[in-house]
C-alpha cells in the first residue's frame, strides 16, 4: 500500500472520452495554482514530483498530470494513440477545472520539454485563463533543435577522442531529417542516447532511479514509458512540423528556466527567442550545471528561479 504525502491528493478526471489522471500537491488556500505539462510525448513527470515540488510546495498549489498515451492516464485509457489537438483539448479542459476547483480566475501554466510546447501554445491562446508561464528546458524549433543540438554533439565526440562513440555517430548518418519517419525515429534514438552518454541529453538512468524514488511509483509505469514511441505514432510527425516562432506577442507573462548544458533542446536558441518577443514581463533564468532536467540537476537554482518568478509575476 502506497503512503503518500500529507497534502498530496490524487483523482482522475473524466475528460474528453478518457480517465486523466491529477496529482495536488496542496499549498495555503490563497497560493497560486501551477499547473505542470510533462514533456514526452508519452515521458510522464507525476514520478518526479516529489522532486519538482520539494522546497516550493509551500509557495504555490502544485498539479501535475498526465497526458493521454502515458502515466496512470494510459492504464485508465490503454487503447489510446493521442494526437497533439487532442493533448490541447485535454489541457483546456483541465485549466478550466483547476480554476473552477481552486476557485481561480487564471492559473500558472509550466511546461517542461514537449510540455514546453503545448504550454506556450496554450499561453498564446488562451492568455484570458492564465496568470503566467514558464518554459523549463523550453523547446522553440524541434528540427533546429536537432541541427545546433547534433552539430554540438559531433563536436564533442571529436574531442573526447572516443572511438567507440565516433563509430556511433558514423553510423546514424544524414542528421536531421525534415520528415519524421521509421527511419528518421530510430535515428533520432540513437542521437539522444550518445547525447545522454555524453552529458548533452538527458541521462534515461538517472531519471530512472528518481522515478523509483518517488512514493507514487509502481513497476506498471514502466510500461507506458517503454512504448511511448508507439503509443504517440501521431504525434511525431505533428510536433516536426511546430515552430513556436510564429508566436511572437504574448498577454501574459513569460519566464523561461533554461540548463546551460542543455543541448537537447539547446538553451541558446530559447534565449534568443526570449529576447525577441513582447510580453508583459518577461526574463530567462539559466541554471548552471544543468541540462534538459534542470529542476533534478540542479534543484537549488531551479526552485530560486521558482521563487524570485512568483516575485517577478507579482502574485
Amino acid at each position: 500500500m502506497r503512503i503518500l504525502p500529507e497534502n498530496w491528493q490524487e483523482e482522475y478526471l473524466e475528460i474528453n472520452g478518457i480517465k486523466e489522471y491529477l496529482l495536488h500537491v496542496k499549498s495555503n488556500a490563497s497560493a497560486p495554482v501551477l499547473l505542470y505539462i510533462h514533456g514526452g510525448p508519452g515521458s510522464s513527470e507525476t514520478c518526479l514530483s516529489h522532486i519538482i515540488a520539494d522546497g516550493i510546495e509551500n509557495e504555490y498549489t502544485l498539479v501535475f498530470y498526465d497526458q493521454r498515451g502515458c502515466g496512470y492516464t494510459y492504464g485508465a485509457n490503454k487503447k489510446v494513440s493521442p494526437t497533439i489537438q487532442e493533448l490541447q483539448s485535454d489541457l483546456l479542459e483541465t485549466v478550466l477545472y483547476l480554476k473552477k476547483k481552486y476557485n481561480r480566475d487564471k492559473i500558472g501554466i509550466v511546461g517542461h520539454s514537449f510540455g514546453s510546447v503545448l504550454g506556450l501554445l496554450f499561453a498564446a491562446e488562451h492568455p484570458e485563463h492564465v496568470a503566467f508561464y514558464v518554459g523549463a528546458n523550453q523547446v522553440i524549433d524541434f528540427y533546429e533543435n536537432e541541427l545546433v543540438g547534433y552539430d554540438k554533439l559531433c563536436k564533442a565526440v571529436n574531442q573526447s577522442n572516443n572511438k567507440k562513440a565516433a563509430l556511433a555517430l558514423k553510423k546514424i548518418g544524414q542528421y536531421p531529417s525534415k520528415i519524421f519517419d521509421r527511419k528518421f525515429q530510430i535515428q533520432l534514438g540513437k542521437v539522444r542516447r550518445l547525447q545522454g552518454r555524453l552529458g548533452l541529453a538527458v541521462n534515461s538512468n538517472n531519471v530512472l532511479k528518481a522515478y523509483k524514488s518517488s512514493p507514487l511509483y509502481r513497476p506498471s509505469l514502466l510500461k507506458p514509458m517503454l512504448m511511448a514511441m508507439k503509443v504517440n505514432k501521431n504525434i511525431f510527425p505533428e510536433m516536426w512540423k511546430i515552430s513556436l516562432k510564429n508566436y511572437s506577442e504574448f498577454q501574459v507573462p513569460v519566464y523561461f528556466i533554461l540548463g546551460d548544458k542543455d543541448w537537447q533542446a539547446p538553451y541558446n536558441l530559447a534565449a534568443d527567442y526570449l529576447d525577441g518577443i513582447l510580453a508583459p514581463k518577461k526574463k530567462s533564468y539559466i541554471i548552471e550545471n544543468s541540462g534538459h532536467f534542470s529542476s533534478q540537476d540542479n534543484p537549488v537554482m531551479y526552485k530560486a528561479a521558482m521563487t524570485d518568478i512568483l516575485k517577478e509575476a507579482a502574485l
